[in-house]
């Protein structure tokens, strides 16, 4: 079993050009031997000779960017190493037995500062509370678990996530009919049949999945008529408008240390922050006629930056529990989580918490080719959902890790190889990851919710999983 508190996972399969777009063969990536937030981190190149630089974070994505370094006769020259863990004392959030969330938005922010003292002190309740769920699991629930381990395979979890038969299942409606296949670069649509869901009038209307990433390019012309608006706030006048505690969060907001503002664009011109906005197209890119469309094309994106990204890695990365809570509190019904870091009993009361409040979260599971995910993704057992990738043939890609030996863990697998998307600058190009197939799920899921907004956080597990094909 992963033990993510010291081995979180890494990105792989990528190569770049300085095109823009993105051509792919199998790369192994960079990364570094776990460090202390504090510490200078030790990047262990294939070559030997090591690579220094300083960051205060520990969190980093799971981006499908194969950190590189440029030579003059080669391009682009791979490297390899192991990923740090994320700084628990960066974190923020409290656990099950200190609500977070006041009845109103005023209370709301008075009780984040008030309870800010319990970033060190609530470590330890985390578990109790786990423990005392699983006690109450009930005879039904537990048949319901035998009955689903029979369709449990430790490669492919529950299968391929099967977004006509998951609304169908929604609705209580029949089998939707198949239509012919897009192909070309919309293969990816076709294997999960988004667009059967489409005809029959469900695009993800009415729902806002949060993207916590590198950023998104909000100008995007395929996505900025799909960008969440918060309707509380005044643009630009300085105020707290909806005393949510961030001032002008029209958009979304940026948690990155030494930044904490509403600038939510990606940062920097690395190739690692295009991550975000290669994501969020592939969620919700309007079905216009041109470039690429999202699984959900009419839903809504709202942009949580975590700052800014050198190589793969967040270099001032903020606090994932935050996120999570600020796009629970702020109306996002699904969050996507393309992403990886250490354990924490912070993060796992920030998911805890969203599905408390039926929000689901979707979590790469990693793509260090291991036989079980990492964190967040681990947490499915429980919160949300796993995602492994699949290529063309819909066999599981080489870097994905595996389901594992827990029928408990909601997993399931989507298109993550060559994937084609949004792009910071008006452009698209490919990309491959398990933070690739992740936003297919949470496009799913929107989809779901678009045809039945009363589906619980239960319910969508259960159906998602339920409908997927082995």
């Amino acid at each position: 079993m992963l033990d993510a508190s010291l081995t979180p996972f890494s990105s792989g399969d990528i190569t770049a050009s300085n095109s823009g777009l993105l051509n792919f063969n199998q790369r192994d990536i960079l990364a570094s031997q776990p460090s202390s937030s504090l510490a200078p981190l030790s990047l262990g190149l294939e070559s030997g000779q090591p690579l220094t630089r300083r960051s205060q974070t520990l969190d980093w994505l799971d981006s499908g960017f194969a950190p590189m370094q440029r030579t003059s006769d080669l391009g682009w020259e791979q490297h390899r190493g192991k990923s740090a863990p994320l700084a628990c004392d960066r974190l923020t959030g409290l656990t099950l037995d200190q609500p977070w969330v006041a009845a109103n938005k005023a209370a709301n922010k008075a009780a984040r500062f008030q309870n800010s003292e319990f970033l060190h002190t609530d470590r330890l309740q985390a578990e109790p509370t786990t423990k005392r769920a699983v006690k109450r699991t009930t005879p039904t629930r537990q048949a319901a678990i035998r009955l689903n381990a029979e369709a449990f395979d430790r490669i492919r979890g529950y299968g391929l996530v099967n977004a006509a038969a998951a609304v169908a299942r929604s609705i209580d409606a029949p089998r939707f009919a198949s239509l012919a296949d897009f192909g070309g670069n919309n293969w990816n649509l076709d294997a999960v049949q988004a667009p059967d869901v489409w005809a029959r009038g469900f695009t993800g209307q009415g729902v806002t999945v949060a993207v916590i990433d590198s950023g998104v390019d909000i100008t995007h012309p395929d996505l900025r008529d799909n960008i969440w608006i918060n309707s509380d706030e005044i643009a630009g006048d300085g105020i707290d408008n909806d005393v949510n505690g961030y001032i002008d969060d029209i958009n979304g907001w940026n948690f990155g240390i030494g930044q904490n503002n509403a600038n939510v664009s990606p940062g920097t011109n690395n190739s690692g922050q295009e991550h975000g906005t290669h994501v969020a197209g592939t969620i919700a890119a309007r079905n216009n006629g041109s470039g690429n469309t999202g699984v959900a094309p009419d839903a809504k994106i709202m942009a949580l930056r975590l700052g800014d990204v050198a190589d793969g890695w967040f270099v001032n990365g903020g606090s994932l529990p935050e996120a999570i809570r600020y796009a629970v509190d702020n109306g996002a019904r699904v969050i996507n989580l393309s992403l990886g870091s250490a354990d924490s009993p912070q993060l796992q009361s920030a998911l805890a918490y969203a599905a408390s409040r039926n929000v689901v979260t979707v979590s790469a599971s990693g793509n260090e080719g291991l036989l079980s995910p990492g964190a967040p993704a681990r947490y499915a057992t429980q919160y949300g959902l796993s995602v492994g990738a699949v290529n063309r043939e819909r066999s599981v890609a080489r870097f994905s890790n595996r389901a594992g030996g827990s029928p408990r863990l909601r997993h399931v697998v989507a298109p993550g190889v060559q994937i084609y998307s949004t792009l910071p600058g008006n452009s698209y190009g490919f990309l491959s990851g398990t933070s690739m197939a992740t936003p297919h799920v949470a496009g799913t899921v929107a989809l779901m919710l678009s045809a039945n907004p009363t589906l619980t956080h239960g319910q969508v597990r259960q159906i998602l999983t339920d409908t997927a094909v082995g």
